[in-house]
């Protein structure tokens, strides 16, 4: 939440102050996997260990969307 929040911030600066944004796909693979643990842990009100390997992934996970996002497709 707290760097999702921090993103809301600081792309309320750039548009306020009208600079380019070219973190398109950093920012989106963060919204991504914010949403998808912010869902797996809204259904859930004990986590198992097991769901701390899921986090564990997204790490890896997350760098190689952006290296795809950025070098395959070539979002910038």
């Amino acid at each position: 939440m707290n760097c999702t929040m921090g993103l809301g911030i600081f792309l309320a600066v750039v548009y306020s102050r009208q600079l380019v944004w070219d973190f398109s796909s950093e920012v989106s693979v963060i919204c991504l996997v914010t949403i998808l643990m912010g869902l797996l842990a809204s259904f859930r009100k004990i986590f198992p260990t097991w769901m701390a390997a899921i986090a564990f992934f997204l790490y890896p996970f997350s760098i190689a969307l952006v290296l795809v996002l950025d070098n395959l497709l070539g979002w910038q």
